[in-house]
């Protein structure tokens, strides 16, 4: 019987994906062999291709070692110009300038390839264990161009990593991170990242609950926050202080509402099935919910609790607990405790 692991398909469709299209390049010796090698031995193989390419990178950039025209590496000292000739001419002085910009633009070049191909890794290590099918949707030719001219301009094995869980999200689904949110994510600042990161445990469906007249909700974001994540996209409706979302009942019998926040619920329940939930808000943007869909996203429980005890004050019933999700728009809760 043929064996899979949980990512397998993933991963077959991550490699159709970048086959051919100038990503990962330095993968394509180990890509080759996957058919006939175990997981283990790929990952293996890929691991020790990268350490032995961050050497070589390291040496380059603190002068040991020459990258040569032809992509030859060579210690430094040994391939001095002309053999230790020195330039008498200025033809042999446009001659060197030259050779330094072909090297530079070379180390450049081999720079960008190293880190979109430890994007790739990441984006595998991703995807190995994810159990979600493979969808028969493509990956845009112009979206992965994009993601690959991205992630080759950074350095940091942070935001390598954070490319990474960006391709692997496109590839489980097509169209999950548009162009803008790739524009965004390239110029986004540490700062940014930060507020963005604390905005994530607050996020209810596709809304922050805003805190009612002389109470507190949040602790960690003022109202100045909220402006700043307007601005940056990612939050609308904060001027708007009287913007407000009207929620109906998902059942026929009975009113019943499922406020989801990351595997946390908010389950509200009343007699009345015409009855209306209206709720104080900002609304979290798409660009702002793509952004939060790389995992800057954990359940707040105190402002779950907060947020319970202010719905039960209008009538309701409510409670709390987790979610499985069950199917499209479907879930099944589990372990439900009244507020």
């Amino acid at each position: 019987m043929e064996f899979n692991w949980p990512g397998e398909k993933l991963l077959i469709k991550l490699c159709d994906t970048i086959a051919g299209k100038g990503v990962g390049l330095l993968l394509k010796p180990w890509q080759m062999r996957r058919e006939g090698a175990a997981a283990a031995e790929i990952k293996r193989l890929n691991s020790l291709m990268l350490a032995q390419t961050k050497i070589e990178v390291a040496d380059i950039q603190s002068g040991k070692k020459v990258l040569l025209p032809g992509g030859r590496l060579e210690n430094a000292g040994v391939t001095a110009i002309h053999e230790g000739v020195l330039p008498t001419t200025r033809l042999a002085i446009i001659e060197e300038l030259e050779e330094i910009v072909r090297a530079n633009v070379l180390k450049e070049e081999f720079r960008k390839e190293v880190s979109v191909t430890k994007a790739v890794l990441y984006a595998e290590q991703e995807l190995e264990q994810d159990t979600q099918d493979a969808t028969d949707v493509p990956v845009s030719d112009d979206w992965l161009l994009r993601w690959r001219d991205s992630a080759a301009a950074v350095s940091s094995d942070e935001l390598q990593a954070l490319w990474g869980k960006v391709l692997a999200g496109e590839v489980k689904s097509p169209g999950a991170f548009s162009l803008r949110t790739l524009a965004f994510l390239r110029n986004i600042s540490r700062e940014d990242a930060v507020l963005i990161e604390k905005l994530a445990p607050y996020v209810v469906k596709n809304f922050v609950v805003r805190p009612p007249k002389n109470k507190e909700l949040i602790e960690d974001l003022d109202f100045l926050n909220f402006l700043e994540l307007q601005e940056l996209g990612i939050l609308s409706g904060v001027e708007a202080l009287g913007m407000s979302t009207q929620l109906r009942s998902s059942a026929q019998e009975n009113f019943l509402q499922g406020l989801t926040s990351h595997g946390r619920v908010l389950l509200v329940r009343h007699s009345d099935v015409n009855r209306i939930l209206k709720l104080p808000i900002y609304i979290v943007t798409r660009l702002g919910l793509e952004v939060l869909n790389l995992g800057w996203k954990r359940a707040d429980e105190a402002y779950l609790l907060k947020v319970g005890e202010m719905i039960k004050q209008m009538g309701f019933e409510v409670e709390i607990g987790g979610y499985i999700i069950a199917g499209e728009d479907k879930i099944d809760c589990v372990d439900l405790k009244k507020i």
